[in-house]
């Protein structure tokens, strides 16, 4: 939705051409796949007046990089964290190139998984890894099956798997979860082994190697666009309830 040309920052967007009557401010609740497919639950795309704020929801602000247009929406973030332990990642690796030939971080649905730069990826990868040997005796790390690049084939009993959670530190304070659902995919080999994968990848080029909230990990989270006060308004929620 954010991502496309109908809802971006774009003087063309629906949501800037109808910002009299919308407030430019638009919100979405996506439902996890899963639960679309059993259950066909509709996904609520709410403007204006009707969007819904609940209380704890946490703000940050989402102003558009300067030196020259830009339609995507970009936050300022400060770090990453998996489960309790803060990454070892400078800020300034998060941020726009000078240049403007990439770099940054957007909060994106045209993009169903997350893309860190490399910079951040690879320490992002190590403690990953070391996370899940740690805390599960049960798995060994593998190369990436079907275009996965963090992955992990339970090799023994028990059949539960530990998660890490993480979480993407924002400015002002607004730090917003990834959950599990969102955060790994759990599935088989192609040998038909039980196996757990990071929906977390490495940036390329294809992005300008800039930072990327996915649509696959913004699930069960009510999200509020404000491009008028260029902020970001989230809170974690039970969209399957949003209709």
């Amino acid at each position: 939705m954010a991502g496309i040309l109908g809802m971006s920052y774009g003087p063309l967007s629906l949501v800037q051409q109808a910002r009299v009557q919308t407030h430019g401010r638009f919100s979405y609740c996506l439902i996890p796949p899963k639960k679309v497919a059993e259950a066909q639950t509709p996904m609520v795309l709410r403007m204006g007046s009707d969007t819904i704020v609940k209380p704890g929801m946490k703000t940050t602000p989402m102003p558009p990089p300067s030196g020259g247009p830009h339609t995507a929406y970009y936050l300022n973030l400060e770090g990453i964290s998996v489960s309790t332990k803060r990454l070892n990642i400078p800020p300034d690796v998060f941020k726009v190139k000078p240049d403007h030939s990439g770099g940054g971080c957007v909060i994106d649905t045209g993009a169903s998984v997350t893309f860190l730069v490399t910079e951040a990826f690879k320490v992002f990868e190590e403690e990953v890894t070391n996370f899940m040997l740690r805390r599960n005796k049960n798995v060994r790390r593998i190369a990436g099956e079907f275009n996965y690049q963090i992955c992990f084939e339970r090799i023994a009993p028990p059949v539960t798997v530990r998660l890490p959670w993480v979480k993407f530190h924002f400015e002002n304070n607004a730090d917003f979860v990834i959950k599990h659902e969102g955060g790994f995919y759990i599935g088989f080999t192609q040998a038909r082994t039980p196996m757990v994968c990071s929906n977390i990848f490495e940036s390329t080029e294809t992005f300008k190697k800039m930072t990327l909230l996915g649509g696959e990990q913004q699930v069960n989270h009510r999200i509020i666009y404000d491009t008028l006060n260029q902020q970001l308004m989230f809170g974690e929620d039970d969209c399957s309830h949003d209709n």
